[in-house]
């Protein structure tokens, strides 16, 4: 069965997000990148990207059999940091974190060429467990797409 436009949407950002490393010339390594479910983190993951579908609606442009689309994609940033042992205090890791996923997303705007464009729209802190040394940004991007009227699987 094929994949709908979202889900490839979807599949294309978590596997750009899985290519941030120091190694491929970001700031920072990324050890999970997830789509989202409900678990905990593991006590052995510092960085865990996580990343949600948000709102799709029709975005009223679409022609007699094109259905206009914008997405909202919601990826939250979770590290478990201990300033003590570490120079980088936790807000400027999570910020070089944000920095480099926006770095990645925005290399390519038309997630593999599924979709018209992307754009940030917003970040804020979240509230994880700051006492166990836990701390978040949920940042979120819209892709603005289209599909074919009655087939989600077909742009």
């Amino acid at each position: 069965m094929a994949l709908s436009i979202r889900e490839q949407i979807m599949a294309h950002w978590v596997t750009t997000l899985e290519s941030i490393s120091l190694a491929n010339g970001y700031q920072t390594n990324i050890d999970k990148v997830e789509r989202f479910r409900l678990t905990s983190m593991d006590q052995v993951e510092q960085v865990v990207i996580e990343v949600k579908q948000g709102v799709d609606r029709n975005d009223q442009s679409g022609t007699l059999n094109l259905e206009g689309r914008v997405l909202s994609i919601l990826t939250m940033i979770k590290v478990r940091h201990d300033p003590e042992a570490d120079e980088v205090n936790t807000e400027t890791l999570i910020n070089q974190l944000e920095q480099d996923i926006h770095k990645a997303v925005m290399a390519d705007r038309t997630r593999g060429a599924t979709a018209f464009t992307t754009f940030f729209d917003s970040s804020e802190p979240i509230e994880l467990d700051e006492a166990g040394g836990r701390a978040g940004k949920a940042v979120n991007y819209t892709v603005l797409y289209r599909h074919v009227v009655g087939d989600m699987t077909n742009g």
